[in-house]
């Protein structure tokens, strides 16, 4: 730099009486700031701009833009990039210590026992349910973060009604009361299991629509639908930045994916890259979750009972999807608004309600329940759609598990209780079943048969069967008990050869004796 360009400088720094250190620019910007961390050790800034008030992560892009726009405005042209980055650190440094400890939301937060939806618009609105009513109002104390890839939600309206949006889903009528208290229940950010919606049908029958309706429902974004990510890492990227996810035409699950779509169900803390090189940001990975496929992809029992089956019907004419599109979009605040009416009525009633024989998913069961009143439907329509779609889903899943097929058959005509180890086990299914290639898919070693009868307990309950791990004597047996009174589908060994998979054995087939 020449001597003269150093001169000019000084006097610049003389006429605007600014000395060019980060201090004084962090001193002036927290005059109108606030610092603050939040549950997972996450440093954030809030600013107060006339009536707005945003909220930023100190390591988030948006967060960067902000403060340099000031950073330009307080030194003018004397602003330097390593300056900048020096003040971002001493930012960084004051709210990890001197920080307000906060909690920070994606979309939807709970304070004091309300639930508050953002609408992610320019003016900072939310909506705030209580148990008494929704109203539209400013951004004050709540913090809710902000993904590049979310959209402005539109600003509901009273009055409405569910037919509208009964209307879009090509489903009979017991899936569609599904479909809806999904929303519901994903409006509510309840901190507990999110449920996952299921949407089968074949080509042409709506689901992709649908899907993408439910989406601009729950949180609208630049990419609505995605394919299914092939590793638990990139799901629960997805699931950390996004309040619902949602993946079209999936053709298959792996039971290694199947185990990661239950923990982001339930939810499980993770960690992905920022938009800034070397900045990792951390949080609960949970959302609720839809998938669309032409069959059924799901085979493992634990996703089952976390899931809603639902099934798509042939469209009777074909709309056009521009016009189905704009009417979606023109009903869509007065449907919004009927949903938070159901939210209204789940925050008043959730702690009332008594639901006989609870689900797996027994909060969303709950939630739902309470939610009726505000959606316009009579007492328990919730649960008989829920209770029907779980035992469908129960048996149709029964016909497809050659392990618990097997074991209905084993079962059948004996004594009550059968105690065996699990090598004793392994033999006696293997004799029961002579149906040679049925046998190539039962496991073939103690340990893969007791693994598999813990997977499948829940689904063998179903079929009126009670899996036990029992110790006696030192050794470690499994009694399979049929239960009293309990519904046992009838099991024909010459049937199987329809329901076998066309894919690869789970198991190896035993190798011959050489005897």
């Amino acid at each position: 730099m020449s001597n003269n360009h150093q001169d000019i400088k000084s006097k610049k720094n003389e006429t605007n009486g600014l000395k060019p250190n980060a201090a004084g620019f962090i001193e002036k910007l927290l005059k109108t700031s606030s610092l603050w961390k939040d549950q997972y050790r996450r440093v954030g800034i809030t600013i107060k701009a006339g009536n707005l008030t945003k909220h930023y992560l100190l390591d988030d892009h948006d967060g960067h833009l902000h403060i340099h726009r000031e950073f330009q405005n307080y030194y003018k042209d004397e602003a330097d990039y390593s300056l900048f980055q020096e003040a971002i650190i001493l930012l960084k440094n004051k709210a990890v210590y001197e920080g307000e400890p906060k909690q920070s939301w994606h979309r939807v937060g709970w304070v004091n026992g309300k639930v508050c939806y953002d609408l992610t618009n320019d003016n900072w609105e939310m909506v705030e349910c209580t148990d008494k009513d929704w109203t539209v109002k400013s951004q004050s104390d709540i913090i809710f973060l902000r993904s590049p890839d979310m959209l402005p939600q539109c600003t509901p309206v009273k009055g409405g009604t569910l037919e509208n949006l009964e209307a879009l889903l090509n489903t009979d009528e017991e899936d569609k009361k599904l479909i809806i208290g999904f929303l519901v229940y994903g409006l509510m950010n309840v901190s507990a299991p999110n449920p996952i919606l299921l949407m089968r049908g074949e080509q042409g029958t709506g689901k992709t629509f649908a899907a993408g309706l439910l989406v601009s429902l729950l949180s609208p974004t630049s990419a609505s639908l995605r394919m299914l990510p092939s590793n638990h890492e990139a799901l629960a990227a997805l699931a950390l930045k996004n309040r619902v996810c949602a993946f079209d035409n999936v053709s298959a699950i792996s039971d290694k994916l199947s185990d990661s779509l239950c923990t982001i169900s339930t939810g499980i803390t993770a960690s992905v890259k920022t938009s800034i090189p070397g900045i990792v940001t951390t949080g609960k990975a949970s959302c609720p979750i839809i998938i669309n496929s032409i069959h059924d992809v799901v085979r493992r029992p634990d996703l089952l009972d976390r899931s809603l089956n639902v099934l798509f019907k042939q469209l009777e004419e074909r709309i056009d999807s521009e016009k189905l599109t704009q009417f979606a979009e023109n009903t869509k605040p007065h449907t919004l608004g009927v949903l938070f009416d159901g939210v209204v009525a789940a925050l008043a009633n959730k702690d009332k309600v008594a639901v006989e024989n609870m689900p797996r998913m027994a909060d969303f069961a709950r939630v739902v329940t309470a939610a009726e009143s505000g959606l316009g439907w009579p007492s328990n329509t919730f649960m008989q759609a829920y209770a029907g779609n779980i035992e469908a889903s129960a048996k149709e899943e029964l016909d497809n598990n050659m392990l618990a097929r097997a074991v209905l058959l084993y079962m059948k005509g004996k004594k009550a209780s059968q105690r065996h180890t699990a090598t004793e086990w392994v033999r006696e299914l293997q004799h029961e079943c002579q149906y040679e290639p049925w046998k190539m898919h039962l496991p073939v070693s103690p340990i893969s048969l007791s693994n598999e009868l813990a997977r499948i307990a829940p689904l063998l309950r179903t079929g009126g069967l009670e899996v036990e791990r029992i110790k006696s004597d030192g050794s470690r047996a499994i009694r399979i008990t049929r239960i009293e009174g309990a519904w046992t589908p009838d099991v024909q060994e010459e049937s199987f050869g329809r329901y076998l998979p066309k894919v690869k054995p789970m198991f190896a087939k035993p190798p011959k004796s050489k005897s």
